[in-house]
Parts: C-alpha cells; sequence; structure tokens
C-alpha cells in the first residue's frame, strides 16, 4: 500500500509550463519565418506564378516548424523517460 502511495503524484503545473513555453517558442519562431511568405501570398500576389511559389514556400516551412517540434517533443520525452528511472 505504502509503494502505491509513492507512486500517486499529482500534476506538476510548474514543471508543465517550463516544458511547454520552449514548444511555444519554437513554433512562434517557425510560424514568423513562414509568415512572410504566405503573407505576400495571399495579401500581394495570389495568383501569378510568384504568388503560388510562396504559399507553398510558406507551407514548407510550416511543415518543416511542425515537424521540429514534433522531435523536439519525442527527444525532449525520451530524455525526461531516462531521468525519472534513475
Amino acid at each position: 500500500m505504502n509503494g502505491e502511495d509513492s507512486r500517486r503524484e499529482t500534476l506538476d503545473t510548474s514543471n508543465l509550463l517550463a516544458e511547454a513555453i520552449p514548444i511555444g517558442k519554437l513554433l512562434a519562431v517557425w510560424s514568423l519565418i513562414a509568415a512572410g511568405p504566405l503573407l505576400y501570398a495571399v495579401f500581394v500576389d495570389s495568383s501569378s506564378p510568384i504568388g503560388i511559389v510562396s504559399r507553398f514556400l510558406g507551407e514548407f516551412v510550416l511543415f518543416l516548424g511542425g515537424a521540429n517540434a514534433l522531435l523536439y517533443v519525442i527527444a525532449r520525452a525520451m530524455t525526461l523517460s531516462r531521468t525519472e528511472r534513475v
């Protein structure tokens, strides 16, 4: 019974926030990078070949940002799981 009580823990919101802030910053940086080509494609030149290429470039940057954030989350989870076992 005592072992079960030691495994039951509450959610540490300060630790959760400390882990979420770097992910939010990472996504914000990628979003700001993608904003340039996307805003150009939407507001300035949406039907020309340059506008179409700009839109695809912005979408590709967003894809890379999402993949980068996902890899960060996986790597961080693996790191935290190793430190919890020690």
